[in-house]
C-alpha cells in the first residue's frame, strides 16, 4: 500500500473543576507512522509559551566541574585513537575534533568537539562550524569503512544540551558504527526495503512527493534535501531533513553538508525563538549496497516541563514505546515556512 496518514480519535469525558465541574470532552489523536506503523499520541495540553531559560548558572557549573573538551585541557586529558585506525591520533576539521568516547555505544565510537568554545547558544552556531563537524565525523567513519567493512551501521548524533541527555555543555556530537542494528536502524531498514517490494518504489521518495502535494507539513526543499515535519512525531517539535540522492552518509558531499547545515540553523533558530534550548538530532544511513532507503536527519526539540524541571519522558515512551507531543506537527511547519520565507 502506498502511503497512508492514519490518525484515529479518542475521546475521555469528565467533570472539570475549573468549569463549575461542568462536563467537558478532551480529544487524543493517535496517529500511525506511514512507514512503520509506529503510534503517536498528539495530546490536548494547554499551550503556554515556555519562558526563555537561564542557563547562566547551569554553564557556570558545568564550567566549575571541569570540562574535558576546552582547548587548555583537550590534548592532555582525552583518548587517542588506536594508530592501526587513526594513525594521527585524532581528527581534525576547522574547529572540530574528533576523539574516542570514553564510553563506546559500538566497535567504532567516536566524539567530535564542535567548536573551542564550551558553551554556544542554540542560534549561535556559525556555518562553517556545523559543516565542519558533520565532514569530521563523516571522515571518521570513512576511516572505519576502510579499515572494517562489516562496520556497515552507522550514524552521526548530537544530544545537544542537558535535557537531551548530554552531559557535557561543551558541543559535541557521536559518529558510531558497528556490525549490527540499532533498534531504530533496524525498524526503518527493514520498513523501507517491504515499502520497495510492496510497492516497486522508494518510500522516501515517495513520502516528500506526497507531503508536497498535500503541503501541510512540507516546509522547504532546498536543492536535493526536502524539509518535513514528521506525522508521527517523537517530541512537540519533530522535523525531518530527507536527503533525495543518497542512501548512505559518507556518500554525503561537501555541498550537501552546506546545505543540510544551512536548513538546520533555520531550525534551530526557530527553536530558539521559542525558547527551546535543547534538541536531539540523528543522522540515519543504511549499509552501501542497501536499496529503498534515503539518508535523513531527525531533529527533536527536548525542554523539561517547568516548574520542577520534570523529565518531558515519563512511561508511555519509556514503558510502551509509544511517542507523547503536545504540539502539532502541522503547526511545526508552519512555523519553519515562515522562518525559510524570511531568511531567517
Amino acid at each position: 500500500m502506498k502511503i497512508c496518514f492514519e490518525t484515529v480519535t479518542r475521546q475521555a469525558k469528565f467533570l472539570d473543576p475549573t468549569r463549575g465541574f461542568e462536563p467537558r470532552t478532551v480529544s487524543t489523536e493517535i496517529r500511525r507512522d506511514p512507514l512503520t506503523g509506529e503510534g503517536g499520541r498528539i495530546l490536548a495540553f494547554p499551550s503556554r509559551p515556555t519562558p526563555r531559560p537561564d542557563l547562566d548558572a547551569l554553564v557556570k557549573l558545568s564550567r566549575e566541574i571541569g570540562c574535558p573538551f576546552c582547548p587548555d585541557v583537550i590534548d592532555k586529558v582525552t583518548p587517542i585513537f588506536d594508530p592501526d585506525l587513526i594513525p594521527e591520533g585524532r581528527l581534525h576539521v576547522g574547529e572540530a575534533t574528533v576523539l574516542p568516547n570514553l564510553g563506546p555505544y559500538d566497535t567504532y565510537s567516536g566524539l567530535t568537539i564542535i567548536t573551542r568554545e564550551h558553551f554556544v547558544p542554540m542560534s549561535g552556531f556559525s556555518q562553517a562550524q556545523l559543516v565542519d563537524a558533520f565532514v569530521a565525523g563523516q571522515t571518521y567513519l570513512q576511516r572505519v569503512r576502510e579499515k572494517d567493512p562489516t562496520a556497515a551501521y552507522c550514524s552521526i548524533n548530537w544530544n545537544y544540551m542537558p535535557p537531551a541527555g548530554s552531559t557535557m555543555v561543551h558541543p559535541h556530537m557521536q559518529p558510531f558504527a558497528g556490525s549490527g542494528q540499532s533498534n531504530r536502524e533496524r525498524l526503518l531498514l527493514d520498513s523501507s526495503a517491504r515499502y520497495l517490494v510492496e510497492n516497486k518504489s522508494v518510500f522516501w521518495l515517495d513520502l516528500v512527493e506526497e507531503e508536497q502535494r498535500q503541503g501541510a507539513r512540507f516546509i522547504a526543499q532546498e536543492g536535493s534535501i526536502a524539509w518535513l515535519a514528521s506525522f508521527a512525531p517523537r517530541s512537540p517539535k519533530d522535523v525531518m531533513a530527507v536527503f533525495l540522492d543518497r542512501s548512505n552518509l559518507l556518500d554525503i558531499t561537501g555541498g550537501e553538508f552546506q546545505t543540510f547545515v544551512d536548513g538546520l540553523r533555520r531550525t534551530m533558530r526557530y527553536f530558539d525563538k521559542l525558547n527551546l534550548y535543547s534538541m536531539n538530532l540523528t543522522l540515519f544511513s543504511a549499509p552501501a549496497d542497501a536499496e529503498g532507503f534515503r539518508v535523513h536527519a531527525r531533529i527533536v526539540s527536548r525542554a523539561p516541563i517547568s516548574p520542577v524541571m520534570t523529565s518531558d519522558r515519563n512511561y508511555f515512551p519509556v514503558l510502551h514505546g509509544e511517542s507523547l507531543s503536545t504540539g502539532r506537527p502541522e503547526e511545526t511547519a508552519a512555523g519553519l515556512r515562515e522562518s525559510w520565507s524570511c531568511g531567517a
